[in-house]
């Protein structure tokens, strides 16, 4: 095992479910413990898969995972998961802060799924802007998913935008419908695959040159989708148990020349009346 190259013990110290087992691994020898340092790439911290020690409170974990992370140099996955119905884990704003700051140079792709002292919700809590700002540090994100967030408290106008994403999931999303003009507006450049799942938007928008190929919408009811402007490389759409109300399908279908798939299951369109189609192709 001595005789293995620093950057082959780093993908096996990456390919490790969780962080517990990298560090130990890591004490292994000092070549190990160089790859830990330089070569590891994707590490997580999942509290329900491996949970921490129950004495341990939120501090003692905010300083195992800042200890661990600025350990490393070449981070490219961080999983943080801390789901916590009763309030108990809280990160610091500052804390989480200075772990994103640390990976941002290498990091492609975060799940953030945790609490902080300010409530973890990146749109609502900390506005677009801040998400904005976490894109642009982090140039290299090419995933992104926007889970669980609620947007009662933002403007009319939520713009976020996403240069390098190649991967874009937004699940259960919630627009406010009292704000009728509140706009969800995704500005991409390099994106791909655009996947809507569990979402109620009043107006979602696509815009940029990295228009998708790949656009699913599951279980969702959005008033207003508007993505006829970025239907020039779409090669597969994918609607099931969706409604629209204002969508310009036929628009965003004559716009899409290279569209290969189009598959519809048990989707309403309220302009055009109730059609529910298996699959069209």
């Amino acid at each position: 095992m001595e005789n293995l190259p620093v950057e082959l013990i780093g993908n096996i110290l990456s390919h490790l479910d969780n962080a517990r087992d990298v560090v130990i691994a890591s004490t292994t020898s000092k070549r190990w413990r160089e790859a830990y340092h330089h070569h590891l790439h994707q590490i997580a911290f999942v509290h329900r898969v491996h949970p921490f020690p129950w004495f341990y409170d939120t501090r003692d974990i905010e300083r195992v995972i800042t200890h661990t992370l600025t350990q490393t140099t070449g981070v490219q996955e961080l999983t943080i998961e801390f789901e916590d119905d009763d309030g108990f884990y809280r990160f610091r704003n500052d804390v989480v802060t200075e772990w994103l700051g640390h990976t941002r140079e290498t990091l492609r792709r975060l799940c953030f799924n945790a609490g902080t002292t300010r409530g973890v919700n990146v749109l609502a809590s900390l506005g677009a802007l801040q998400l904005n700002l976490l894109l642009s540090a982090c140039p290299q994100i090419e995933k992104l998913e926007l889970v669980n967030h609620h947007m009662i408290r933002l403007g009319w106008d939520v713009p976020v935008i996403c240069p390098g994403v190649k991967n874009l999931l937004m699940e259960r999303i919630r627009s406010n419908f009292l704000a009728e003009k509140q706009v969800l507006v995704v500005e991409a450049g390099n994106l791909e695959c655009l996947s809507v799942n569990d979402c109620a938007l009043h107006h979602f928008k696509l815009t940029g040159n990295g228009t998708p190929k790949h656009l699913r919408i599951d279980d969702s009811s959005i008033w207003r989708l508007d993505i006829a402007g970025a239907a020039e490389k779409l090669e597969s759409v994918d609607f099931r148990r969706s409604a629209f109300v204002y969508m310009g399908f036929t628009e965003v279908i004559s716009t899409a020349p290279q569209l290969m798939t189009l598959s519809l299951w048990d989707v309403k369109f309220d302009t055009l009346g109730y059609h529910p189609v298996g699959y069209c192709g």
